[in-house]
């Protein structure tokens, strides 16, 4: 019978005996929580014996932690004799490695870098204060305590795994495999989603199942490549499931990369238990998807063969638009707070103002400000269409501007519920835009004889296509007619642009630009008074100001965080402190959250260093023009995807401690090798 999986192995060298004696006291607190043995070897010895008790000592590991230092890597008898035996513990039996740079070594280490690092690999703790040391360890100890803390698979020792199969985190991505996405700890998801990973291999199916049971990057840098390769990934959506942040981003993976790749991934959503629930956005990219139900384990058979009946079908064309509202608050949600911004966007649309722009990063409350201002535009008996530029295909091969043209007015008549027939209304001896102008004038605004307020949400889209900036001079030349022509159609049309990107780098002719004119809202984080507000209308689950101050450090004010953290305490009736404790791990609260953070940079490998720059306040750190305006670049994105804040590199930083916190701990580092010769290692190492 194997062993118990009880220990945390420390490997480490005899000279390094201060670090260990530094740790150590961090860990008995944990090891006092729950059933947590430590094992170090604390005597120099050698031979086979010692190999035995190393191998035995692993057999019944959780945790390997490695404290690295340049004594660490000058030891022939470490890499040859105890780093193979982790590394095969760790393929093998899946042990969970976590290294710590306990000291200047001047080496990084591969195959180390692709493990977990416990503490910030560019400034070892030799390097800190003691009482930032102490702080450090204490961090350190965390991190080790919440490996230690998942279970092996099933609750089973890892050691009764198949020797020969790899952990599932590391199984390679495959073209053609089925992926299952699902919200983890939520049953009956979790039954189901095992008959159904059960029932298709015996089918014949390749099944990857994501179990997030690592995190870190190198998990965000694997999945959303498993989910782009694969022939079908299957969500399972349930009344609980459609709140998570994590499933709603590998729906959204799946449903851009089949418009890229002609329909595969198919996206195979089953409803379980929620069959006339209504799905917000994301989750509305399926709604007019085949879907299947399942209510009962009455219904498993049923869902599986409609499965596997669908699999063998060939995959539909997927629609270039997919109409549905946005993704924000609902505009009569309890818990939307209204800002000055709302106030302004009110005020422009009883103005009918012809440019309306709304700027602000990622989950700013974009998408939910314009929602309560095209509801405002209805009870002022105005007219109003939505378009989401995100459930635009921008990659399709050969995609014209007529192309484009044509389905923006499906789209928009069908939104206004207007018959137009674009193949007859079209004349193809006309311009592109001479056409949807013509069509826009005689047969949108003046069938409807009022104002017509059009949001236009995820502009950003439209930045990259080739013919984006014909259509944005079209938008202003309306603009200009108005001012020209008071009798103007187009005193009729008021445009509301929803953006995150700065429109400048893509639009460089200001004279045919509808982005400096008209009404500029920009959005910005809550401040400090704004998050009381909040708090209040949340009950006031944060009880004083000092607890309102301490909230608003961590999640900086940013808008999503303050209202997902404020829900978090004021559910589960927890201390701050614990809340705070929890915030950056990969089960607490903004887990979902932080693990989308982590893909958008696996997505973008080459934007991991300037992070790592941002972390360690290095970003601004150039040594010529060039450099200068790279840096402008990446801030440019990083902005835009909310990660950081700063209106130049001089300025930049994280977007806030919870940001900070996690990246810190998931972020790679660069890589070098474990293997140096010995004898520069040892000039490397302190003096004894």
């Amino acid at each position: 019978m194997p062993a118990a999986r009880d220990k945390v192995f420390i490997s480490y060298s005899h000279k390094d005996k201060k670090w260990l004696d530094e740790l150590a006291p961090h860990l008995k607190v944990f090891e006092r929580e729950m059933e947590m043995n430590v094992w170090v070897d604390t005597k120099i010895r050698v031979g086979a014996r010692w190999l035995e008790d190393i191998r035995s000592a692993l057999a019944s590991s959780r945790v390997a932690v490695l404290l690295v230092s340049a004594n660490y890597l000058a030891s022939d008898f470490i890499a040859s004799s105890e780093i193979p035996p982790l590394l095969a513990a760790e393929r093998g039996q899946g042990l969970r490695i976590i290294w710590i740079p306990v000291s200047a070594s001047g080496y990084s280490v591969t195959p180390i870098r692709d493990f977990q690092a416990a503490s910030d690999p560019v400034k070892p703790l030799d390097t800190l204060p003691l009482a930032r040391r102490n702080q450090r360890w204490a961090d350190v100890a965390r991190t080790i305590f919440e490996a230690f803390r998942v279970p092996p698979e099933n609750g089973a020792p890892a050691a009764s795994r198949d020797e020969d199969a790899p952990p599932e985190d590391d199984v390679a991505p495959e073209d053609g495999r089925i992926v299952l996405v699902y919200k983890r700890g939520v049953e009956p998801d979790e039954t189901l989603l095992k008959y159904l990973e059960s029932e298709l291999k015996k089918a014949g199916q390749s099944v990857y199942v994501d179990r997030h049971n690592k995190g870190g990057y190198r998990w965000a840098e694997a999945i959303s490549t498993h989910i782009e390769k694969a022939a079908a990934v299957i969500p399972l959506l349930s009344e609980r499931s459609v709140k998570s942040e994590m499933l709603a981003f590998e729906v959204r993976i799946a449903f851009h990369a089949g418009q890229r790749q002609k329909g595969r991934p198919r996206l195979l959503p089953v409803r379980v238990q929620f069959d006339d629930g209504h799905l917000e956005s994301p989750f509305d990219l399926v709604a007019p998807i085949q879907h299947f139900l399942w209510n009962s384990p009455a219904d498993n058979g049923k869902v599986l063969r409609d499965i596997l009946s669908a699999l063998r079908e060939p995959a539909p064309q997927p629609p270039r638009f997919v109409p549905s509202p946005g993704g924000g608050l609902r505009p009569d949600d309890p818990f939307y707070f209204e800002r000055p911004s709302d106030e302004e966007f009110r005020d422009a649309v009883v103005r009918k103002t012809s440019v309306v722009k709304v700027k602000g990063v990622r989950q700013m409350g974009k998408t939910s400000l314009l929602a309560r201002g095209l509801q405002f535009a209805r009870n002022q008996g105005f007219r109003t269409v939505y378009t989401d530029f995100q459930r635009l295909n921008t990659r399709d091969d050969g995609y014209t501007l007529e192309a484009f043209y044509r389905d923006l007015i499906d789209w928009i008549a069908q939104g206004l519920k207007l018959d137009i027939d674009v193949e007859r209304e079209w004349n193809p001896k006309r311009s592109a835009n001479v056409n949807l102008e013509r069509i826009f004038r005689t047969r949108i605004l003046k069938t409807l004889d009022t104002h017509l307020v059009w949001g236009m949400d995820e502009v950003d889209r439209l930045f990259d296509l080739p013919f984006s900036s014909e259509f944005f001079s079209l938008i202003r030349v309306w603009h200009n007619d108005r001012a020209l022509s008071p009798d103007s159609p187009w005193e009729n049309l008021t445009v509301a642009i929803v953006y995150a990107t700065e429109a400048h780098a893509f639009i460089t002719d200001g004279n045919q630009s509808p982005f400096n004119v008209g009404v500029d809202i920009e959005l910005a984080d809550f401040t400090i008074d704004q998050v009381n507000a909040e708090n209040e209308k949340f009950g006031a689950p944060l009880p004083d100001w000092r607890s309102v101050s301490r909230f608003h450090e961590l999640v900086g004010g940013q808008p999503y965080l303050v209202q997902r953290g404020l829900s978090e305490l004021l559910d589960r009736r927890q201390g701050l402190d614990r809340f705070i404790d929890c915030a950056p791990r990969d089960d607490g609260p903004f887990a979902d959250h932080l693990r989308r953070v982590l893909i958008n940079l696996a997505r973008k490998p080459d934007l991991v260093g300037p992070v790592r720059y941002l972390l360690e306040g290095r970003f601004a750190e150039v040594k010529c023009k060039e450099e200068e305006l790279q840096r402008i670049s990446e801030l440019s994105w990083l902005r835009r995807a909310g990660i950081a804040t700063g209106a130049s590199p001089k300025v930049a930083q994280i977007r806030c401690r919870l940001y900070q916190t996690y990246l810190e701990q998931h972020l790679p580092v660069p890589a070098v090798k474990l293997a140096v010769p010995v004898a520069a290692a040892k000039e490397a190492a302190p003096a004894p």
